[in-house]
């Protein structure tokens, strides 16, 4: 189980991820 950092980081990266993508697509 990881713990609330390790789990707010993955969540950061997937947001971050995201936003670049729509980001490109418009």
């Amino acid at each position: 189980m990881p713990d609330e950092a390790d789990t707010q980081r993955c969540f950061a990266t997937e947001y971050v991820t995201a936003r670049q993508r729509f980001l490109d697509r418009a």
